[in-house]
């Protein structure tokens, strides 16, 4: 399958128009003995906000740096826009946009200079004004980074993920420790982001964040503008509306990963 972008009035759910952007069939990932990731299987649709919800140490990161194709899977089948995230990089690259984990940029680079830098990177054209405003972070474009707080730290990340203006964006636990008011600025950026038509993976370990990054009004499994999915230590996932679900009993966290072999 293949996907394209929602328009703004379009709502996932209607066959006519939504196909899947992601496709994932039991997923595993080893780093020798040990199960990082065990029998995944999720399906995402164009242009909706879907939260990958589970605490520290569940395989959230290591699951989507292999949807973003950063680490190579041990078994199972994955496909992003259509293609293989490992072995066809290079065209994957230019349709999504990320924001890792624990973000962060060179101190002394503005928000200004930091998107003309991408902009060169992917060689297409970017107005800074444009994708800061989009943001709500226009009045800090000549600021230094290092002067910027957490949250605009995570703002300026978003910017630099749509400089190549993506298809698909992964954010990987962008709120993490920051302040009520700067996760619900945050928040209203991720809904705008649905509002273009885009599809956003978010990974979290907050219950109350798939809720709040909601723009549909419709919550059931057959109308997925938004929805979660509650990722347990080593146990697959279990996918329902994002108005559903329960926390569980996470194992121990994993504290260590092991280096890839090459």
């Amino acid at each position: 399958m293949t996907a394209r972008r929602l328009a703004s009035n379009e709502l996932p759910g209607d066959e006519e128009y939504v196909t899947a952007t992601i496709e994932v069939t039991k997923l595993v990932k080893l780093y020798g003995p040990l199960r990082a990731v065990d029998g995944v299987d999720c399906e995402v649709r164009a242009g909706e906000v879907f939260s990958f919800l589970g605490p520290n140490g569940a395989g959230k990161t290591t699951t989507v740096e292999i949807l973003e194709g950063l680490r190579p899977r041990t078994s199972g089948e994955v496909r992003v826009l259509g293609l293989d995230p490992w072995t066809q990089i290079d065209k994957l690259r230019t349709r999504i946009g990320v924001i890792p984990q624990d973000f962060h940029f060179f101190p002394k680079l503005t928000p200004r200079e930091a998107i003309q830098l991408y902009a060169r990177l992917f060689a297409v054209k970017a107005d800074p004004d444009e994708l800061l405003a989009q943001v709500e972070l226009l009045d800090k474009a000549d600021e230094y980074y290092d002067t910027l707080s957490g949250g605009q730290h995570q703002k300026l990340g978003v910017a630099l993920a749509l400089v190549n203006d993506p298809e698909l964006c992964f954010l990987d636990e962008p709120t993490t420790g920051l302040y009520p008011r700067a996760r619900r600025s945050l928040w209203g950026v991720i809904r705008r982001l649905r509002r273009e038509g885009r599809t956003v993976f978010l990974t979290t370990h907050y219950l109350d964040e798939p809720n709040n990054c909601r723009t549909g009004s419709r919550s059931s499994t057959t109308a997925r503008s938004s929805r979660r999915v509650h990722r347990e230590r080593s146990s697959p996932v279990s996918v329902g509306p994002s108005d559903c679900g329960s926390w569980g009993n996470p194992r121990s966290p994993i504290d260590s990963r092991p280096k890839d072999s090459p």
